[in-house]
Order: structure tokens, then C-alpha cells, then sequence
């Protein structure tokens, strides 16, 4: 936690917030609350590169950054259709796609080289390939919802 607080200090104090919620019935709330208030700045560039007491070691570890609806698709495995995805499925005549339900069922019916996720009351659907294109639409999302803009 030292790093965070010298090179992170607003993410360490949010953390510290999380963390001394850990096992309290507020603890989801909390991370609900404190989470979204944190910098969006990944760790390796907020503190690894800053660090002075960093080490790298080369290795063959199978790593993926997974940053995109893309790279996950990657990741999972696929029926035989290449079809992949999280929840119940029911496919039918439908290859390479990313359905992303948990706890739901997504229907697919003739469809190729679709990502749909669904998340609450949220659903996005892309061609695969376009996934990296989904903090454009989260952008104009946020926008539409500030007070005073369109």
C-alpha cells in the first residue's frame, strides 16, 4: 500500500476505504461508492514505472491483456461453431460470436461475428473487430446523462 500512497495517493485512499470494509455488510456498497471515484490509470503506469524497487523477469506465462470484448472472445472457449460467451445460449444457425449474459440467456438466430453483453439494463451489441470502438459509446452515454448537455 506504501506505492499506492506515494504514486496513487486518491486510489490509496478509496482502497483503504474498500479495504477496511472487507467482510462488512457495507462492503459492496462501499466498492460501489468508492470504485468509480478512483483515477482511471492502470497500475503499471500509475506505479510500476515510477517505482524504483521494480523487477522484470522475461517469461513465457501465456499473458493477455485483456482490454477489449475482443481479447476475451479469444480467451474462452468456443462450441463448435465458434460461438463463445458467458450464460445459458441458444444458437441456432450462428458462428463466431461473443454472447456475455451471466445469469441470463442470450438467443441468436442467423447471426455471424456478433459481441453482444448484457449487463443490468444494458445491452451492447458490435461486430467483433469494433470492441476497442465501445469507450466511444460509454463517452457519448456519459454525456447524455450529465445535467445540461445532450
Amino acid at each position: 500500500m506504501a506505492a499506492w500512497s506515494r504514486y496513487l495517493p486518491a486510489s490509496a485512499e478509496r482502497l483503504g476505504a474498500i479495504e477496511r470494509s472487507l467482510g462488512s455488510k457495507s462492503f459492496r456498497r462501499i466498492v460501489e461508492r468508492e470504485y468509480p471515484r478512483m483515477p482511471s490509470i492502470s497500475v503499471d503506469y500509475g506505479i510500476l514505472e515510477k517505482a524504483p524497487n521494480v523487477v522484470v523477469v522475461p517469461a513465457d506465462i501465456g499473458w493477455s491483456d485483456v482490454g477489449s470484448w475482443d481479447s476475451l472472445f479469444d480467451l474462452l472457449r468456443a462450441d463448435g461453431h465458434g460461438n463463445a460467451g458467458a450464460g445459458r445460449m441458444e444458437i441456432l444457425d450462428s458462428r463466431n460470436n461473443l454472447l456475455f449474459n451471466p445469469g441470463g440467456v442470450t438467443a441468436a438466430v442467423g447471426v455471424d461475428d456478433l459481441i453482444v453483453v448484457a449487463e443490468g439494463k444494458t445491452i451492447l451489441v458490435c461486430k467483433r473487430g469494433d470492441s476497442q470502438r465501445v469507450r466511444e459509446i460509454v463517452g457519448r452515454l456519459e454525456k447524455k446523462r450529465r445535467p445540461g448537455t445532450r
